[in-house]
């Protein structure tokens, strides 16, 4: 049995556009949920490993650690808690994929690292080849954790928020400008910053707009889901079956 809205009818050939309308449609997001949140490690892990710079986030962490003698893993988590309120503020919604999103790829890397899956490369050039494979591997599994719907992580729930709020400027570039502004924080309290970390900055931002015109999807039309609202039609499906 499925549910079915006035919105889900609006936009019944589109992505994530409507709530999730069976059961069959909730398992193929959770698995397209888990499929993101897991190449999103591997193309963060390539990242790291292309060793040319530290990415933006990275780079605010390091700054913050330098200011205050608080390892910058600990400043990683503390900001994404402290995204996740103002994300809140702003209208969007907490949902399984932002926990995820939190919880999931970090433990991924680690796992990663640890069995070594990629060297350190000290090649600059093919070091940038690697930057950038693992940012279009990342902008890729961004596509994926957002058409899921579940809720996305909190600095990407941050880049929607604003681009839903600057509509002139396209997502990716509202991702480049957050991405600009925790680099130029996080350089002002000391972290260093190279030609591979501009590159990713401007990167990232670039490829995710390519990304989602490849794929035609509009990340400020996407119908996240909150905890509760899973958990309700969730309910509601089973009851109807």
């Amino acid at each position: 049995m499925k549910l079915r809205s006035a919105e889900a009818q609006a936009y019944p050939d589109k992505k994530s556009y409507s709530p999730k309308v069976s059961g069959h449609e909730y398992v193929t997001k959770f698995v397209e949920l888990n499929i993101g949140l897991f190449i999103c490690a591997i193309g963060m892990y390539m990242t790291v490993q292309a060793n040319v710079g530290l990415a933006p986030w990275m780079a605010l962490n390091v700054g913050l650690e330098n200011l205050t003698g608080i390892g910058y893993g600990l400043w990683n988590n503390i900001i994404g808690i402290v995204l996740i309120f103002v994300d809140f503020a702003l209208g969007e919604k907490i949902g399984f994929g932002t926990f995820g999103d939190c919880l999931l790829i970090g433990s991924y890397v680690q796992i990663m690292d640890f069995f070594g899956l990629f060297p350190v490369f000290h090649s600059f050039w093919i070091g940038i080849v690697i930057m950038l494979a693992g940012i279009l591997i990342q902008d890729v599994a961004c596509f994926y954790i957002m058409d899921s719907a579940f809720g996305i992580g909190p600095r990407d729930s941050l880049m929607v928020a604003l681009a839903r709020r600057l509509p002139k400027l396209s997502v990716g570039q509202v991702r480049i400008l957050i991405e600009a502004s925790a680099l130029l924080i996080g350089w002002i309290m000391g972290a260093k910053v190279g030609l591979g970390t501009v590159i990713y900055m401007i990167g990232v931002g670039t490829v995710l707009d390519l990304v989602f015109a490849l794929y035609k999807f509009d990340a400020r039309r996407t119908h996240n889901e909150g905890f509760i609202e899973t958990i309700r039609n969730i309910a509601a499906l089973r009851g109807k079956s």
